[in-house]
């Protein structure tokens, strides 16, 4: 049914309960499959007298780390399986989440929900709730709590 999903992972406990809803949509047939992690963009700590070249090296860092966990999740959990990709993006979570739907022509986003409430959820916001009012793309969202 769907041929194009993407599984935005943040590499958190909440990612493996959403795991079996992701493969039980690719045994329905030939998918490709996008795993994505966003590494949250340090430019705007420039402000806090942070040396900017340090901002970029620790970046760059933050990429080369999550491209190798990217690519040990992906062995963990669909290895052997085909059209398995993985992408690291810098930038804010939601944005590039709905970018790189938009980029690649998802039919699909599969994403966790970490169940933030009250001055929590204020605070820190929903990278899940952005992404389903920002979207085209439809969105299945899974609350790994109530699994």
């Amino acid at each position: 049914m769907f041929q194009n999903i993407l599984f935005p992972v943040d590499f958190s406990e909440n990612n493996l309960k959403v795991t079996p809803y992701v493969k039980q949509l690719l045994a329905s047939g030939p998918t490709r499959l996008l795993l994505l992690y966003v590494v949250r963009d340090l430019t705007h700590y420039a402000g806090f007298y942070v040396p900017h070249p340090n901002l970029e090296g620790m970046a760059q860092e933050l990429v080369k780390g999550a491209q190798r966990k990217m690519e040990e999740f992906r062995e963990a959990h669909f290895g052997g399986l085909a059209g398995v990709e993985t992408k690291v993006m810098v930038g804010d979570p939601a944005e590039c989440i709905v970018a790189q739907a938009r980029a690649q022509g998802s039919d699909l986003i599969v994403m966790g929900t970490h169940g933030r409430r009250g001055l929590e959820h204020a605070i820190f916001g929903s990278v899940a709730e952005k992404v389903v009012k920002g979207s085209a793309t439809p969105v299945l969202t899974v609350n790994p709590h109530r699994v």
